[in-house]
């Protein structure tokens, strides 16, 4: 599964949250795709490690695309959820910009997946 789909995956699941990744009430866009990957999280065992090892595009750099900040993709992530306010499923059509075409993610989590950086 790509980033982009567990994030839309997850974001069917509950309502979008802003300020935490995972609670009672629902998830921000990278806790719906850690739901999406183990339906089990709950807030006292999100794992964001867990989620950067499943996807490891999640590590490198990356613009925001509303303001050009640099940071990782998983702190632009975060940063648009909280900061910009998008929804989740504008957080995953950018997010699936940045996938490259191609099959699922590797297994072992080999690379899959590239960000397009603007320069």
């Amino acid at each position: 599964m790509r980033l982009s789909e567990a994030i839309r995956l997850g974001s069917m699941l509950r309502p979008q949250v802003r300020g935490r990744f995972v609670s009672r009430l629902g998830t921000c866009a990278l806790g719906a795709a850690i739901e999406a990957v183990d339906a089990s999280v709950v807030e006292s065992s999100w794992d964001p490690v867990g989620l950067s090892a499943r996807f490891p595009m999640l590590s490198q750099p990356a613009p925001c695309p509303a303001c050009s900040s640099q940071q990782t993709l998983f702190a632009v992530i975060m940063h648009l959820n909280d900061c910009h306010r998008w929804s989740r499923t504008q957080v995953a059509d950018w997010v699936q910009e940045l996938e490259l075409p191609g099959g699922d993610e590797e297994p072992d989590g080999g690379p899959e997946m590239a960000l397009v950086l603007a320069e």
